[in-house]
């Protein structure tokens, strides 16, 4: 079994250890609470936001598919 077990003392320090190096591009704002992710950005205009959360998202999964 790996990992750290649910509800330990120790979890949401090594979660956020595990998480603080994850990319963000330069668009984009990342608010962390516990677990919890937001992502977003702001544009008088929906396009340029759009594309910055997708370009977020697409970092975070490069990340997840690279093991780091």
């Amino acid at each position: 079994m790996a990992g750290v077990p649910q509800n330990a003392v120790s979890s949401p320090t090594l979660y956020n250890l595990y998480t603080s190096d994850q990319p963000t591009h330069f668009n984009t704002q990342v608010v962390v609470y516990a677990d919890k992710k937001v992502i977003f950005s702001t544009n008088s205009e929906p396009e340029p936001v759009s594309a910055s959360i997708q370009n977020q998202l697409n970092l975070l999964s490069l990340c997840t598919l690279s093991g780091g």
